[in-house]
């Protein structure tokens, strides 16, 4: 029993629509993949930094030049001017890397500068309050007020 033209016409679509579908889910998992490999990268750009610190007790390299500034600016400066589109993405994961223990050091610093306390006036310092108040007469209104 032979197929007509008809019936091979149909099964050749068949198998070229299966082909296709396979090439998609091949391609789709090919992109997702990237995006935990582009989240490794920058993990591990983040960890050489910490790495460095800890085995050296330094953050900068030469000329007080921070590592993960340097990481950042040369991951992104190869991603922007020198590599191809594939490349590029993965230049720009550990130039990330680098920005983000940069941005977290900046960010701790200033924590702690907004938390420390702010630094009294001169005549605080020596005393005697910007509202005339010596310190004997703010330990009378103390007393006062614990009598009432």
């Amino acid at each position: 029993m032979a197929a007509s033209d008809t019936e091979k016409m149909i099964l050749i679509e068949r198998l070229d629509r299966a082909l296709e579908a396979k090439n998609k889910i091949v391609q789709r998992a090919k992109d997702d993949s990237l995006v935990y490999l582009h989240a490794a990268e920058t993990a591990v750009a983040a960890g050489v930094c910490g790495y460095f610190e800890g085995r050296t007790g330094r953050q900068n390299l030469v000329d007080g030049i921070p590592l993960d500034f340097a990481i950042a600016a040369g991951g992104f400066g190869l991603g922007f001017f020198g590599l191809g589109k594939e490349a590029a993405g993965h230049a720009y994961a550990v130039g990330s890397g680098g920005l983000a223990v940069y941005s977290y050091k900046w960010g701790k610093e200033m924590g702690q500068k907004m938390s420390a306390p702010a630094a009294l006036p001169a005549a605080a310092a020596s005393g005697q309050l910007q509202g005339g108040l010596t310190d004997a007469e703010l330990a009378r209104l103390v007393q006062a007020s614990r009598q009432l």
